[in-house]
């Protein structure tokens, strides 16, 4: 079975968001949270497009947004040239639950708009 998900957000909500802290670590987790610091001006635009993966990744899963951990779904670059594609990185409780699925996500940009599409399967039948 496949389930999709999909959110566009703006990109111009995140600037002010940055001086939060707390909210970013709630929201963000660790490694989502350097990668945007090595961006500098840019880690607005890569913020709101980690947001509308993590609330894609919500509406193809049917949870609601804050009903797990979301800083245990972490969707990080690709850290080689070989790699094309942001990678899931799944951590804690959100890990158990999405254990059996495969996630994938695609990230675009335009203008002050970030949109992420995630499709999730089952990798195994239960």
């Amino acid at each position: 079975m496949l389930h999709l998900g999909h959110d566009l957000c703006a990109i111009s909500r995140f600037e002010p968001l940055l001086q939060r802290e707390a909210f970013l670590r709630r929201i963000f987790g660790k490694h989502e949270l350097l990668q945007a610091e090595a961006r500098g001006v840019h880690a607005s635009r890569y913020l709101a497009g980690r947001w509308a993966a993590k609330e894609s990744l919500s509406k193809a899963l049917g949870l609601g947004l804050f009903s797990w951990n979301l800083y245990e779904a972490e969707l990080l670059s690709p850290l080689t040239a070989r790699q094309k594609k942001p990678i899931w990185h799944f951590s804690g409780t959100m890990g158990e639950q999405v254990r059996l699925y495969q996630v994938e996500s695609a990230l675009s940009y335009e203008g002050d708009l970030a949109s992420a599409v995630t499709l999730v399967y089952v990798k195994q039948q239960i």
